[in-house]
Order: C-alpha cells, then sequence, then structure tokens
C-alpha cells in the first residue's frame, strides 16, 4: 500500500511539473537517516526534492555515528553522499546534516546548506552503542512504551512484555524463533526532541 502510494504521488508530481504548476507547491520539511533500508534517501532527494522549485524546502538528514565502535564494521560508508549535498551549489533546497561534532566526540552538531559560518552545536549526543538511525526510527520519541528505550510500565510482573525498541539479547544461534538481525533495527529516536522541535517551528512559521 505504502509503494502503491509513494508511486502515486510521484505520478502527480511529475504531472505538476510537466504542466509548470509546481510553483504553487506547500513548503517540504522532510527527515531522513542517510542509511535507510526502505526509503532510498538518492530516491527522494531526486524523485522529489529536485523537482521542486526553490521555496525554502529543507531536507534533514541524520548521519551514522561516527565515534561508535561499530564504525571500522560498517558494510557502507554514506559520508560521500552527504557530504555531496553540503557542497552542491546547485540544490534548489536547503540540506541540514546531523553528525558527530568531530570524530574524537559522540556529540551531534548540525551542518547546513547553504553554508553557515561554522557548525551549529546542538545539546544532544549519540547513545552507546547505537551507529545510525533507520526509516522506522524516525517518528518514535525514546520515552515510546514499547519502541522507545526504556521498559515500559503498568504491566504485571508475570506479563510478557516485549520491549522492541531496544532488546539487547545474547546467547547461541539458531535458539530464537525469529532471525535476531530483526532487533537489531533501530526502533527510537534518540534526537527525537530535535525533530519535534523543527516540526513545531515549521508549522508555526507556515501559519503566520
Amino acid at each position: 500500500q505504502a509503494h502503491r502510494l509513494t508511486k502515486l504521488i510521484s505520478e502527480r508530481i511529475q504531472r505538476l511539473q510537466a504542466e509548470g504548476r509546481l510553483g504553487a507547491f506547500p513548503r517540504v520539511l522532510a527527515f531522513q537517516s542517510v542509511v535507510d533500508a526502505t526509503v532510498s534517501p538518492s530516491a527522494l532527494i531526486d524523485n522529489l526534492f529536485r523537482r521542486l522549485p526553490a521555496n525554502h524546502h529543507e531536507l534533514v538528514l541524520f548521519d551514522i555515528n561516527r565515534h561508535a565502535e561499530a564504525e571500522a564494521l560498517l558494510a557502507s560508508d554514506q559520508a560521500a553522499f552527504a557530504q555531496d549535498l553540503l557542497h552542491d551549489p546547485d540544490l534548489p533546497f536547503s540540506v541540514t546534516l546531523l553528525s558527530n561534532a568531530d570524530r574524537q566526540s559522540a556529540a551531534v552538531a548540525a551542518f547546513h546548506y547553504p553554508a553557515e559560518p561554522g557548525p551549529q552545536a546542538l545539546s544532544m549526543a549519540w547513545p552507546p552503542g547505537i551507529y545510525s538511525l533507520s526509516h522506522v526510527a524516525l517518528p518514535f520519541a525514546p520515552t515510546d512504551p514499547i519502541y522507545g528505550s526504556r521498559k515500559p510500565g503498568g504491566y504485571a510482573a508475570q506479563e510478557p512484555v516485549v520491549r522492541l525498541g531496544r532488546v539487547e539479547l545474547r546467547g547461541e544461534s539458531g535458539l530464537l524463533a525469529f532471525p535476531p538481525e530483526l532487533l537489531m533495527r533501530l526502533r527510537f529516536n534518540p534526537f527525537f526532541g530535535y525533530v519535534e522541535r523543527r516540526v513545531v517551528e515549521f508549522v508555526t512559521a507556515a501559519e503566520k
């Protein structure tokens, strides 16, 4: 269903573009992880953002954790993709990249295009053990009772509650009834407060 809906939206945007009517398209603010097994960041850019006429649209990208102990084990690195966007002089939209302030720190800073004097320091940091966001993580706060990072309360002690946001399993392979990699995908956004604030600011500005 999501694929059919996305395809339909893409077709309608193409039609509006061909008819020269995209000038009335409302401002867009989107959030995306640079690594995403469901939604390709390049597809979002090529099929939506590059088609829109310049109108203060903004794409916010979440980089991988450059300070994670797992960085040497990653199969791919999207650093070039994100950095190319930040230095592309022909983008009709702005880009904000949330990444490590430097490789020696888990602290997160915001890097902008068009370029600003320097990165914007943010009072946020990557939690230990997390090397990237994911598609399903973006809209969920760490306080979510099921997808969050803390054990949900309000349940009887004997009632089995699977905390999908932070299940940490160690043991022999082949014992679980499901592939363990299903639980490795991050399901909450440690930077949800930033997303929430930006959305509120965006909507408030649009109402003026």
